[in-house]
């Protein structure tokens, strides 16, 4: 006779760690890469890559951190 107490279930996991770019580290890797800020706006500021010849907004957050998925649409929009 079974008891349902005494089964045990392993179960795979698998975690990922995803680092978070601060918006100063991003700006630095833009300014590493070329791009320069064409004018400011009240939340975003208008950025400008040589690299890909395109313009885009990045956000101001101050020292907070850039979701990881505008993150990776800057960095597309610049080139890097």
């Amino acid at each position: 006779m079974h008891n349902s107490n005494d089964c045990v279930t392993f179960v795979d996991v698998k975690i990922e760690i995803i680092e978070v770019m601060k918006t100063s580290e991003l700006t630095a890797a833009l300014l590493n890469a070329g791009c320069y800020i064409l004018r400011n706006g009240s939340r975003h500021d208008i950025w400008f890559s040589p690299i890909t010849n395109c313009k885009f907004p990045v956000p101001r957050h101050g020292a907070k951190e850039i979701p990881k998925g505008t993150e990776k649409s800057i960095k597309k929009q610049a080139g890097i």
